[in-house]
């Protein structure tokens, strides 16, 4: 959760400078973050960015940043059900388009939850393949535990079973593999995410306007 606590507005010879201070919660946890706004600034700040290359080492590491904060925040103050991995299957989809398979997954989301009553929430992280095909790693909610299938033993990798993994057969129609397993520790899963968000990703990912998360 979020509050925005107070702010604070004064005049200098610079001119106008703004004060906000955000208090985040993180279960039983607390974090302050201040920050100095320039409105006086802005059309100046703007430009200069816009000279930058978008990949410039300093805005990737700041977007990795902000990302990593972000799915934090989210992760921790929100409640989850399950660890999840998405795999793109070539035979239904294009694996390297990231962009179509967002715009179809939201849409796919709405239609079931009208269509289940389920009320689906996520956080997914994509991370890409060698051969550029992507998969998700995330945490989700709002499926119950039963309306989801168990592997068989005999079709998929032992050690689902052996961990007791399920899958939704609607997003394996639809989209591809998936696996679903109970989280126990909500704070290590959430910030086991984060390790996904490396340089690399992040890269090819602003390479091809693609966010570094989905939630």
């Amino acid at each position: 959760s979020r509050n925005k606590n107070f702010g604070e507005r004064r005049s200098v010879d610079m001119g106008i400078h703004y004060y906000e201070a955000n208090i985040y919660r993180y279960g039983d946890k607390y974090k302050a973050v201040y920050m100095k706004r320039y409105q006086a600034d802005e059309l100046y700040v703007k430009k200069e960015f816009e000279k930058d290359s978008p990949l410039e080492d300093g805005k990737l590491k700041n977007n990795i940043s902000r990302a990593k904060s972000r799915i934090l925040a989210l992760g921790l103050c929100n409640e989850w059900d399950f660890f999840c991995t998405f795999t793109l299957d070539k035979q239904k989809y294009d694996r390297s388009d990231l962009k179509a398979w967002h715009k179809d997954f939201a849409q796919w989301i709405r239609n079931d939850r009208k269509k289940s009553g389920f009320d689906f929430k996520y956080i997914l992280i994509p991370e890409p393949h060698k051969d550029g095909a992507w998969h998700m790693h995330g945490l989700v909610r709002g499926y119950d535990w039963d309306s989801l299938l168990g592997f068989d033993p005999k079709v998929h990798p032992v050690k689902l079973v052996r961990k007791g993994y399920r899958y939704h057969p609607g997003i394996l129609e639809r989209f591809g593999f998936n696996s679903y397993g109970r989280i126990r520790n909500q704070e290590a899963v959430t910030r086991y995410l984060l390790k996904y968000i490396t340089k690399a990703m992040a890269k090819i990912n602003m390479e091809l306007g693609n966010y570094l998360f989905y939630a």
